[in-house]
């Protein structure tokens, strides 16, 4: 079918308004020139023998000291404009970036969404010519709804990998303590030893402490990034150990047996909900396969279903009802430990 004049322009301000967006994003995550001075400054500080023993950094790890890419002039007055508003959720958004492992300013955030929303609306508007308030609603909900899922999702695989290593971690400092080193020494090895997350993590924690700040309050920090109770109670024994004393050995390796108890008893109670998530997915999916079906077999017999207005609203009763059955199943099989 040829294009009309007005859908063509469509097209053509879409897609420039599109590359727009990703030129500022572009800009916004490139390095200012001041970015490489000040990461020497930093490395000379966190090293002040002159060398690195850091494999991280050989490797070409990004600094762990870096908080988020640095913003040049030009839109600095617009991550100020964000921070200002607190029904944006700015500081929330920039935890959430900062436990996924994401070096990404807020502005470089918002205006992913806002290319996603935008190439979400020309994907409605061309593939199912729906009114101008359904395809903002539908953009608006992509924009906000995919980064959202996109980044807990990262933070959370993030999260779960940090706890896999976190007990050999407690063990190689345990190690080291009971060789005699001090606690930011075996804390710093962990980061020398350990790959990604527990690398660069530890390894902030050594360069704060290095900086001056204090070993409680750098784990505490740690800990609040990641965001998991497990590593809070790492922060809570060295910092009650330093105020009351005692065998922190002795404290830390308990720790590290009750970290793998719980690890073992979680993939455990996974084991014997595999059943009940399995049926899940089943009777989740299966309304959407024999649809598939179906419209594959005869389209005529299913199409009333999004073409006739009480048809569209059966769909929507329909998939209401699956999103709570699947709300319902995933809190039956969800335990806490």
């Amino acid at each position: 079918m040829p294009l009309t004049l007005s859908t063509l322009s469509f097209h053509v301000f879409t897609g420039a308004f599109i590359g727009f967006l990703c030129l500022l994003l572009a800009i916004s995550m490139t390095c200012d020139p001041v970015r490489r001075s000040r990461k020497r400054r930093l490395h000379r500080v966190a090293h002040p023998d002159g060398r690195s023993s850091d494999r991280g950094a050989r490797a070409g790890a990004p600094s762990s000291l870096r908080r988020s890419e640095p913003v040049p002039k030009g839109l600095r007055r617009i991550e100020a404009f964000f921070n200002r508003i607190p029904a944006l959720g700015a500081a929330r958004i920039q935890a959430r970036l900062r436990r996924a492992g994401l070096n990404i300013s807020i502005t470089s955030y918002f205006l992913m969404i806002s290319i996603i929303a935008t190439i979400a609306y020309q994907a409605v508007g061309v593939a199912f010519s729906t009114g101008p308030a359904e395809t903002i609603a539908a953009a608006a909900a992509a924009g906000l709804i995919l980064p959202h899922m996109i980044v807990g999702f990262i933070g959370w695989r993030r999260s779960e990998k940090f706890l896999a290593g976190l007990p050999d971690a407690i063990d190689v400092i345990v190690r080291g303590i009971k060789a005699g080193l001090p606690v930011i020494d075996s804390i710093a090895v962990v980061g020398e030893e350990f790959s990604d997350p527990i690398g660069i993590e530890f390894r902030a924690v050594r360069d704060k402490v290095r900086l001056g700040e204090s070993i409680d309050r750098a784990l505490a920090e740690m800990a609040e990034r990641i965001g998991k109770p497990e590593v809070s109670f790492l922060s809570t024994s060295i910092a009650v150990q330093r105020e009351t004393g005692g065998n922190l050995s002795v404290a830390l390796e308990n720790l590290s047996t009750t970290l793998r108890d719980r690890r073992q008893m979680k993939l455990k109670i996974k084991a014997l909900s595999s059943e009940a998530r399995a049926s899940a997915y089943i009777l989740g999916s299966m309304p959407f396969i024999m649809g598939a079906i179906i419209y594959l077999l005869n389209p005529n017999y299913i199409m009333p279903l999004f073409t006739d207005e009480r048809g569209q609203n059966l769909v929507y009763i329909g998939l209401a009802s699956i999103g709570f059955g699947i709300v319902v199943m995933a809190r039956m099989i969800r335990f806490k430990i």
